[in-house]
């Protein structure tokens, strides 16, 4: 029997593992339930032993499981790390991966990151967008390095550090547009966590049902722009379109969402992390 396992099963052990669900791994690794299924299949015949009790919306490890967790989570941190140090160009110091929400990028992290290429030319970033969720998962599985949330989870494996702010101002394509009248024009919600969702929801006297929804800032603005309508959005985004194209809404007032930085609480290259860390606080015009 071949003792070489492939390192795509143990990820998908892990995200069935992390999720006890085979239809939200497939979901979170893009895959069918059926190709999730056969992986699982294929390390339990591998390793000659039963790893999930299968039960009907109920899937949990066995002893076998429990055993193999510490050991895969280890075998894909040494795999990332081979990776990322044969990879390296001689020139190149080290790679840090980072990752944000698209509206985070948008507004805060993308000149900030020009930044720090400028003043790090031997470090090499990897840059991933995607939801809260998804990061905080890869994040604990150590595909990640350094996570930038509104929202940071409340967790022992995890150290959130402050890190700046978004101001939400609320603007739309029309001049002198009150706040009442949000509802009627068309108005595009954009996911900014569960704190601005509560602020958002006590200003309007009714519930909204928005023309558009998205986590995109740039599809957000682009509708606006071309179809009408108001949103949300950071005053660094659209500071060169307010008084021509975009106007403030009357009464709306500006929104504040905290930042943080979202590292493991055992993260490796604590130095570069920290110098990249405290690169993201600077103001980008301190280039």
């Amino acid at each position: 029997m071949s003792h070489s396992v492939d390192t795509a099963l143990l990820r998908t052990f892990l995200e069935v593992q992390n999720t006890r669900h085979f239809g939200r791994a497939a979901e979170n690794l893009y895959l069918t339930q059926s190709a999730v299924s056969f992986r699982i299949r294929q390390l339990e015949l591998q390793l000659g032993v039963k790893l999930f009790d299968r039960n009907r919306n109920n899937i949990q490890l066995t002893s076998a499981g429990k055993r193999l967790v510490p050991h895969a989570q280890a075998i894909l941190e040494g795999w990332r790390q081979a990776i990322q140090e044969v990879g390296l160009e001689e020139n190149q110091q080290l790679r840090l991966t980072l990752g944000a929400p698209p509206g985070v990028w948008a507004a805060y992290l993308q000149e900030r990151l020009t930044l720090t290429a400028r003043q790090q030319p031997g470090l090499t970033v990897r840059a991933e967008a995607k939801d809260s969720l998804a990061l905080c998962r890869d994040l604990q599985n150590r595909d990640l390095d350094l996570v930038v949330l509104i929202e940071p989870p409340r967790s022992d494996e995890f150290i959130a550090e402050p890190l700046g702010q978004l101001n939400l101002v609320l603007v739309a394509n029309r001049a002198e547009q009150d706040l009442a009248l949000v509802g009627e024009t068309g108005y595009v919600r954009l996911d900014w966590g569960s704190g601005f969702a509560a602020q958002e929801a006590t200003l309007f006297s009714q519930r909204l049902i928005p023309a558009l929804e998205t986590n995109q800032c740039a599809i957000a603005l682009d509708y606006i722009l071309k179809v009408g309508g108001s949103a949300y959005l950071p005053e660094t985004l659209v500071a060169s379109y307010l008084g021509q194209r975009l106007f403030r809404v009357t009464h709306a007032p500006l929104i504040e969402c905290k930042l943080y930085a979202l590292k493991r609480r055992e993260s490796g290259h604590s130095l570069a992390l920290e110098s990249m860390l405290a690169q993201l606080k600077q103001s980008p015009c301190a280039s």
